[in-house]
């Protein structure tokens, strides 16, 4: 759990946002709070909001004691405004890319090792896991608003589109970074894991299991790929303005008309195209 006690570690100067780092990953912190400040500005440019943040960098010594998580590296946001990630990747993001082992073509294997590198033989998934941090970043726009999106897949929709978007316009060369693992996993076969409906995201969440829970975010960073393909960066304005103002429960039906007349009808193709 994040205290409030953090003489531990370091404070780096010259961010707009406070950006405290473990002794020894200075240079990782750096790196990370430099995107965090590409994304921050951007993102408040196109959604016109602009939240507070913190940046934790943390070694494996001090993860226990300020992270919200259990998994060292796994990125995460934490009190509504801080976001925390590791000096290193989680090792969870290798087991990831392990899950591809028997399903991709030779060739497709040959072309994840050209965007990602390797590491021991595998994919190296960090460039992949680096991005994340957007995607927490993404969550605060709308937990500081504050308002609820009237789905968990379309809070998570928004995070990864948020992340899409930013990537498109300001960090173009990482986009195959971004996309590749998604697009793989999603040829994933059928008996590979266990929930598939959206209904049962919204009803466990977190809960469907780790390589589950991946699984349906890919899904959704693949969809995040498609509306943002077909409008630009508008559709990304659109969806946060229709759920900043909407209230009251929708069914299925509602959600996907709202979807489809005020934000896109790609949007709305999400719910109703879902892979069973």
């Amino acid at each position: 759990m994040v205290t409030e006690q953090r003489s531990a570690l370091q404070h780096m100067d010259g961010y707009p946002f406070p950006v405290l780092f473990s002794v020894s990953t200075q240079a990782r912190a750096k790196r990370v709070a430099a995107r965090c400040e590409r994304a921050h500005q951007y993102l408040k440019g196109v959604l016109g909001f602009d939240p507070t943040l913190r940046l934790l960098v943390l070694s494996p010594e001090d993860w226990a004691e300020y992270a919200a998580v259990q998994t060292y590296g796994m990125p995460h946001s934490a009190e509504g405004e801080t976001l925390i990630v590791g000096a290193r990747t989680a090792e969870f993001f290798q087991s990831i890319g392990r899950m591809l082992d028997d399903v991709v073509a030779p060739e497709q294997r040959a072309e994840m090792e050209s965007i990602y590198g390797t590491v021991d033989g595998q994919p190296n998934m960090t460039p992949f896991a680096d991005l994340l941090v957007v995607h927490e970043l993404g969550h605060l726009f709308h937990e500081q608003a504050p308002f609820d999106f009237p789905r968990l897949w379309l809070m998570e929709l928004f995070a990864n589109l948020c992340l899409h978007t930013y990537v498109a316009e300001a960090e173009p060369e990482q986009l195959p970074v971004w996309t590749m693992l998604p697009e793989r996993m999603m040829e994933l076969p059928t008996d590979r894991v266990r929930h598939r409906l959206l209904e049962d995201f919204e009803r466990l969440y977190a809960g469907v299991g780790p390589e589950n829970y991946v699984w349906y975010q890919c899904g959704l960073v693949v969809a995040a790929k498609s509306i943002y393909e077909a409008t630009g960066v508008d559709v990304l304005r659109r969806l946060y303005r229709t759920f900043a103002t909407q209230q009251g429960t929708l069914t299925d039906q509602q959600l996907a008309q709202l979807l489809e007349a005020r934000v896109h009808p790609m949007a709305a193709q999400t719910m109703r195209m879902w892979p069973r």
